[in-house]
């Protein structure tokens, strides 16, 4: 997609120009240089917008956090530990400090980031680029647990969470307000079965020790648009917003499903493949074992699967109970198509299993 000028006439909503002055007085406080443009950067998520701007010492991209988001402890956390990694040789996107040392600015109460750009394209998803995605994860992993960075602060995991059952009771009307002509009978009968998987495998999670295992810093997000490649290298990872302490298989369990999960770019969420790529997600945890990761224990493999299944319910029910819809996705489709992945998981749990043993 093409970035756009972010000041072209009629590209700017009068609603948008206090955003703009905001994004001047940000601005202001780096010592960048002159500044050739700026355009709007329209990748990730539209919570977070971004301007992508080029100056006479380089290409720079000025994110704003999500609104809501303004948690100190946590950002500073995410701050560094992004320090920490690029510290030791691990790819990020280097973050610029303001003419103070600040790393961020809180302005009309957003919170706004300035990065080095970092140009090259996404993970293909391909069995030797998933490799290469699980053998970075597990380089993070093993910075994260030698870090001496840690927080105080409490945050929401998929696992064993308490927003599933809510967002379930709110399904149907979210549904029925974006798409009114859908059976609200079969919006409780796949959110009902949907809340017995999500049930079955936090019990079958807890049971393996969940609560006693090590935490450390993790990543929170790892799915391929986090991964910035060139020639088949990561040269950045990105996105470290929802950074948080928990057992490193979240991380892993996370992205075994995102690196294997398939989907058609303009299709229906009914016409996708309702399975995952099991050599994916061999190639993944290979690349991950690989790196001298520090997750090894058995009880951990046995874990993902049924982790993979919790984050699946969770990552669909809850924005489409909130939106009536997954993005610009239509929200019954993609619930329909969660479910029956889901479902596909859950009857593969040994085969799974001894993939991620061997």
């Amino acid at each position: 997609m093409e970035d756009r000028p972010a000041s072209e006439p009629g590209h700017v909503a009068p609603d948008h120009m206090e955003w703009l002055r905001s994004v001047t007085r940000v601005l202001r406080q780096y010592d960048i240089g002159g500044i050739g443009s700026i355009t709007e950067f329209k990748r990730g998520s539209r919570k977070s917008p971004k301007l992508l701007i080029r100056t006479e010492r380089g290409s720079l991209l000025l994110k704003q956090r999500a609104r809501g988001r303004f948690d100190e402890e946590r950002i500073r956390m995410s701050h560094e530990f992004q320090f920490h990694l690029g510290d030791n040789g691990f790819p990020v996107a280097p973050l610029v400090r303001t003419m103070d040392g600040r790393s961020w600015v809180h302005e009309n109460e957003l919170v706004f980031e300035l990065f080095r750009f970092i140009d090259g394209g996404r993970c293909d998803k391909s069995p030797a680029q998933t490799e290469i995605a699980g053998e970075i994860l597990g380089r993070l992993h093993s910075l994260s647990v030698t870090s001496p960075i840690s927080s105080d602060s409490q945050h929401s995991s998929f696992h064993d969470s308490g927003m599933l059952e809510p967002a379930i009771g709110r399904l149907a009307s979210s549904i029925l307000k974006v798409e009114p002509g859908t059976d609200p009978t079969r919006i409780e009968s796949v959110a009902l079965d949907m809340m017995s998987l999500y049930r079955e495998s936090v019990a079958h999670v807890s049971e393996l020790g969940f609560d006693s295992w090590d935490r450390s810093v993790i990543h929170g997000d790892w799915h391929p648009g986090n991964l910035i490649f060139i020639d088949g290298k990561v040269i950045a990872v990105i996105d470290f917003d929802t950074i948080r302490e928990e057992p490193l298989v979240i991380d892993l369990a996370n992205g075994a499903l995102q690196f294997s999960s398939s989907s058609i770019r303009g299709a229906s969420p009914l016409s996708w493949p309702v399975s995952i790529d099991l050599e994916r997600m061999a190639a993944f945890i290979r690349g991950y074992r690989e790196s001298g990761s520090p997750l090894q224990d058995t009880a951990f493999l046995r874990a993902i699967p049924w982790l993979m299944i919790e984050a699946l319910i969770i990552e669909a029910v809850v924005p489409i109970a909130q939106e009536g819809r997954f993005a610009d996705i239509s929200g019954w489709s993609f619930l329909v198509m969660a479910h029956q992945r889901a479902r596909w998981i859950h009857t593969r749990i040994q085969r799974i299993t001894e993939i991620l043993r061997t």
